[in-house]
């Protein structure tokens, strides 16, 4: 239930203008999918490039964007557990990337707010992960 609502989410934040970075919606539930490890978070992975994609211009580069992000912190996920104890490390190095391949020109408000909020979709997604981790959810 959870991917279905988030992806209407993600879908409905791509389709209107607003002055705030996509990737604070984006960036936490992919981390949350690469930490899933499991056929059908690579394929809701896939689903979400392709939603986020066709609402740009640059299809070909989010696509990209998206299987990159999921390799490299499918590696990164092998050394650092996905705990509360690294969520500031997890939202500053996904503020990072995007900030690099999306954003141009931040200035404070632009790197402080997302990176709140990055923190606070993590914490949430870690707190979703812990609960359906304790052998409810394969």
């Amino acid at each position: 239930m959870l991917d279905i609502i988030y992806l209407i989410l993600i879908f409905i934040v791509g389709s209107i203008s607003i002055q705030i970075s996509n990737g604070i919606f984006i960036m936490p539930y992919l981390l949350y999918l690469t930490n899933l490890k499991t056929e059908k978070s690579i394929i809701l992975t896939i689903v979400m490039a392709v939603i986020y994609a066709l609402q740009t211009e640059k299809i070909i580069e989010i696509l990209l964007f998206f299987i990159l992000f999921y390799i490299i912190f499918y590696q990164v996920l092998k050394y650092l557990e996905y705990s509360y104890i690294n969520v500031v490390i997890f939202s500053l190095i996904e503020q990072i990337i995007w900030a690099l391949v999306f954003e141009k020109g931040l200035d404070y408000i632009g790197i402080f707010v997302p990176f709140v909020f990055y923190n606070i979709f993590n914490f949430i997604f870690i707190k979703i992960y812990k609960k359906t981790r304790v052998g409810v959810v394969k």
